[in-house]
């Protein structure tokens, strides 16, 4: 009985030992830098949205001209082999005018909206082209890297925080005669995507007979900009 006693209190000596080693590896001198990384790419890819808008008297007869346009559109985009075609919003709404305290139905009006993805040099040809197939509206462009790049800039992003963070704790150190132990700890963010504003397009409507400017739209990408910032914590004495 006395032996397991004994070996019960050499048991929790150790654990309070270990306790205190944990505690003292706890409160040992720290300093805490945040590395920053950054990488600039090509934004040579662009994210384009469009419709086709159209009106008649009858749903009817306002649908089958929009799915007809519509179709032809699509048609071209995928002659064009654009990347991630999609229909990204179908309506059709009757329209009524409000006169004397009565609401009148004068008409319907259907819209088909579709996104895709192309090659940001390539971008204005297209959207002038699929204008002129029967799309009523450009609402939007917005332009990034592609993948490839994007993962290659990423890699880089977090090279320079890690570069970046190590050589700020190098200098708080030396400039305070202290000198570097170990790294007690690392914490990377998310990686963040700074990429240019999307751009609104206003574009005339054009009949599937009418030829397109002479002159594409000019497109600029410019560039996707790859951000990440690494927190590290070095322990000193």
């Amino acid at each position: 009985m006395k032996k397991a006693l004994v070996l019960f209190a050499v048991i929790l000596m150790m654990g309070g030992m270990q306790a205190m080693a944990s505690s003292d590896d706890q409160t040992q001198d720290i300093l805490t830098v945040t590395g920053v990384g950054e990488v600039k790419i090509p934004a040579n890819v662009a994210i384009v949205s469009l419709a086709v808008e159209t009106t008649g008297k009858t749903s009817e007869a306002t649908q089958t001209e929009a799915a007809r346009k519509t179709s032809a559109v699509v048609a071209f985009l995928k002659a064009e082999q654009v990347k991630k075609l999609q229909t990204t919003q179908a309506t059709l709404n009757p329209e009524y005018r409000y006169d004397q305290g009565k609401n009148t139905l004068v008409g319907h009006r259907a819209v088909q909206a579709l996104s895709f993805e192309t090659s940001a040099e390539q971008a204005g040809r297209i959207m002038d082209q699929a204008v002129a197939k029967g799309a009523t509206r450009v609402d939007s462009v917005t332009f990034q890297a592609d993948d490839a790049s994007r993962q290659k800039a990423e890699a880089e992003a977090l090279n320079r925080a890690a570069n970046n963070a190590r050589a700020k704790a190098k200098t708080v150190l030396d400039a305070l005669g202290l000198t570097w132990q170990r790294i007690a700890f690392m914490r990377v963010d998310p990686v963040t995507s700074l990429q240019p504003m999307p751009r609104p397009f206003a574009m005339r409507a054009m009949s599937a007979d009418a030829a397109p400017a002479s002159a594409p739209s000019p497109t600029l990408g410019g560039e996707d900009t790859v951000r990440v910032s690494i927190e590290m914590g070095v322990v000193y004495r």
